[in-house]
């Protein structure tokens, strides 16, 4: 049996506590708003981290890192249950994979380009 300690980070229940409230509550407004929930939790998530002394210096990065992982894995699973249901359009997905394709090919030397202004 898995002791529950054992699944909270550095063995603090209360790190695993709040990042599983937090879920629970941006999860529950991002759906009655209607509003993409990286919108609440990247903010909050950087509050978190700042505060409890994780991730030290890198805390917009792994707010913004893991709020991406999460579009990933929910667009991949949007995307295998549209086509069960044969909801989805080949045509249209080739369409705007070239259009994608191409604006980044365009992009590049644009961003090459781009100086920092420090």
């Amino acid at each position: 049996m898995i002791e529950l300690a054992a699944l909270a980070p550095y063995g603090d229940l209360s790190l695993f506590a709040a990042y599983g409230g937090l879920g629970l509550v941006v999860g529950f407004v991002a759906g009655l708003l209607g509003v993409g929930g990286g919108l609440i939790i990247v903010p909050v998530l950087i509050m978190l981290l700042h505060t409890h002394g994780q991730a030290v210096g890198m805390e917009p990065q792994l707010a913004l890192g893991t709020s991406l992982a999460t579009i990933l894995f929910t667009s991949l699973s949007s995307v295998r249950a549209h086509h069960a249901a044969g909801l989805s359009n080949g045509l249209w997905y080739g369409a705007s994979r070239l259009a994608s394709c191409s604006a980044r090919w365009r992009g590049q030397p644009w961003q090459r380009g781009c100086r920092p202004r420090c």
